[in-house]
């Protein structure tokens, strides 16, 4: 696997299929965010975050809600892996390297008052990556599989790719 040099036209993507039990979801990012961390254990690593935002009505009426699926994977400081195990991923501000979950976030707006959100925790309990950092460590190319597993312990699996410049959080 090869990493684009900055002075490349790179073009950033995080795409990923969901495999649901009632079916398929194509994910593609249209934000991300990279940001160096330290794991529970004190280990460095870096937390790569998708979001995706999707509407159930596209005019947004008041009352019915906002979706946004977040697939955030914690990985080793190192500068390449190739196919790194996963270990079981955790629950949100607690990192562990090599690591992956996934996230859906409901934004109800009623009709009066304010916004609330529910979120669906889906934490990664196997899989692998194998990624590339360029020499500057401001590109990474990657791949990864998932496997999570829903409120009702039911498993499911996630699986795709990525390219991204390491410019912290952006739109892309």
């Amino acid at each position: 696997m090869s990493t684009p040099s900055t002075s490349q036209n790179l073009k950033e993507e995080f795409n990923a299929t969901i495999k649901f039990p009632a079916g398929d979801f194509v994910f593609k990012a249209n934000k991300i965010g990279i940001e160096k961390s330290v794991d529970s254990s004190g280990s460095e690593c870096w937390v790569l975050k998708a979001f995706q935002d999707t509407y159930k009505d596209p005019a947004i009426k008041s009352g019915l809600a906002d979706e946004i699926f977040s697939i955030q994977l914690t990985i080793a400081g190192e500068t390449s892996a190739n196919n790194q195990p996963f270990q079981p991923g955790t629950r949100p501000p607690i990192l562990t390297k090599n690591s992956g979950n996934l996230f859906k976030i409901v934004v109800i707006k009623p009709d009066n008052g304010k916004p609330t959100d529910t979120i669906e925790y889906h934490i990664g309990k196997s899989g692998s990556t194998t990624y590339l950092w360029n020499k500057e460590k401001t590109c990474i190319t990657g791949a990864f599989s998932l496997l999570v597993e829903n409120a009702q312990e039911e498993p499911f699996q996630l699986f795709g790719s990525f390219n991204l410049l390491n410019r912290g959080n952006h739109s892309i």
